[in-house]
């Protein structure tokens, strides 16, 4: 899909470049039939790259229905180990939470400013499914309360490079988001982030220099939901860009140059 737009970027700018050189009088006829074919053309490349991503879209929706069932399958056949299973801490309330009301079926969770918990599936929908201690039984709490926390087992040097954390063993970082590929973003944990304070370095880290303390039961989904999560970014943006290039008019980009570039951003 990049390489594609690549191409009709390319083809675009020349013709907004060519665009920009007024046509004698004699010839106006003909450059009006041109920009006329031109049209045309780029009507055809935006529908054939419609397609494109529709079908990208369609393969990632249904990767993603499969691959749910199978995390489903999994998470439920362990699920019964959490009874067993000591509440492990990887986490803290970052904002106090009361909800208004609970269920057996959804059942949500009180929780305090600074209490500890174990984050069991860090995003769904907006909430993440955790542990109190003293408490093994799991339930929800909003996802934007909660801050997921790791410590460094060994000493996680890298060379220069922009995006890359240097760090050493025992640190504490907070986890921004962690990457199917085995990568985390992170940025040293020094408490919550004050309004006005000044912004903490993030980076990178090798997923396998932190500390995983979660229980055994859903360490066995980890990297199934990591690309849950990365497929349902795929369908997120696949939507967006259809949508804007269904809204495309041939006329925008004669008005506007960068309109293609709009348009690449959807792929990055």
């Amino acid at each position: 899909v990049t390489r594609t737009f690549s191409n009709l970027y390319s083809y675009l700018a020349m013709g907004c470049l060519a665009s920009k050189k007024p046509p004698p009088a004699q010839k106006e006829q003909e450059a009006a039939k041109e920009e006329l074919q031109d049209d045309e053309e780029t009507k055809e490349l935006i529908m054939q790259i419609l397609q494109r991503i529709e079908g990208i879209r369609g393969k990632a929706e249904d990767y993603n229905a499969q691959l749910q069932l199978q995390v489903a399958e999994i998470e439920n056949s362990k699920i019964g180990l959490l009874e067993e299973q000591p509440v492990r801490v990887n986490g803290i309330v970052t904002v106090a939470y009361e909800p208004e009301s609970t269920t057996e079926d959804v059942p949500l969770f009180e929780a305090k400013a600074g209490q500890e918990i174990e984050i069991l599936v860090r995003e769904m929908g907006g909430w993440s499914y955790c542990r109190r201690i003293g408490d093994k039984t799991p339930g929800w709490l909003p996802a934007d309360r909660i801050t997921e926390l790791a410590q460094l087992i060994a000493d996680h040097e890298v060379d220069p490079a922009e995006g890359l954390l240097n760090l050493k063993q025992g640190d504490v970082v907070e986890v921004i988001s962690r990457h199917y590929s085995g990568w985390a973003q992170c940025c040293l944990w020094a408490g919550p982030q004050l309004p006005g304070s000044v912004e903490r370095q993030m980076g990178w880290v090798t997923d396998a220099y932190l500390q995983d303390n979660r229980s055994e039961a859903m360490l066995a989904s980890k990297w199934h939901r990591l690309v849950l999560q990365a497929l349902d970014e795929v369908v997120t943006y696949a939507v967006q860009l259809e949508t804007y290039l269904k809204e495309a008019k041939p006329e925008d980009r004669s008005a506007d140059p960068e309109w293609m570039e709009k348009c690449m951003q959807f792929c990055y």
